[in-house]
């Protein structure tokens, strides 16, 4: 094993042997999963070049991967061999600029302060409808391979932004149009990305993922309160 591929074990080696306790900077924070989420192993033959590519993928974009589950059904037929893709799966993710930084601001400031600036950046999208779900549905119609199209803002509450993404990519079923609702929040005064990616099925899939994420965060919030 090299260096890098150690390094990375021994970053995930903590999650999987302690429920996924793990620190950004100085902080101690607990990552529930998501309820019929399994976490992935990078111990595991099967689990360790998705782990490390994630991890290497999300670095050169910004962020340290913290912790990447996903559908239990699935998993068991990717380590089966039975599965090429993953659809449905989540990762934790602080970005790498502000992991040692104290926040600018009180964290309800901060949290609207980002969403101000990503509902800013829907007027990239060239005068479409201001609702999200429309916004979804004419990108799915328009995306090509392995394009990712910016959806924008889906809802905010005081500490959350939620944000959705779409992106076409090779998978065995479907079309492959796959939609991705991040929800950025601030826990213990840090940065928490929690990204949710399910297959894109219709405007209802973001209502649908919208509910997951809100119930995914108040999990997060609730095993963090000490």
């Amino acid at each position: 094993m090299n260096r890098t591929a150690f390094l990375l074990v021994s970053c995930f080696i903590s999650l999987r042997a302690a429920a996924a306790d793990i620190t950004i900077a100085d902080v101690s924070l607990h990552l529930p999963q998501p309820s019929g989420y399994c976490a992935m192993d990078p111990v595991l033959a099967s689990d360790a070049p998705l782990v490390a590519n994630t991890y290497s993928a999300r670095a050169k974009a910004g962020g340290r991967l913290l912790l990447l589950s996903a559908d239990c059904s699935e998993v068991k037929d990717w380590r089966d061999g039975k599965r090429r893709t993953l659809e449905h799966f989540a990762q934790y993710e602080t970005p790498l600029r502000v992991e040692h930084a104290s926040l600018p601001d009180i964290p309800g400031n901060v949290v609207r302060t980002y969403c101000e600036e990503m509902r800013r950046s829907e007027g990239a999208t060239g005068g479409m409808s201001a609702i999200a779900q429309d916004r979804a549905d004419h990108f799915s119609k328009t995306l090509r391979q392995n394009e990712t199209l910016y959806v924008g803002v889906v809802a905010e509450e005081p500490l959350v932004c939620y944000v959705a993404t779409l992106r076409k990519m090779d998978v065995e079923t479907g079309d492959g149009t796959q939609l991705c609702l991040v929800a950025s929040t601030i826990i213990k005064e840090k940065v928490v990305l929690f990204y949710l990616f399910a297959p894109y099925r219709g405007r209802e899939t973001i209502s649908r993922l919208l509910t997951m994420q809100r119930a995914n965060i108040a999990q997060l919030q609730r095993a963090n309160r000490d």
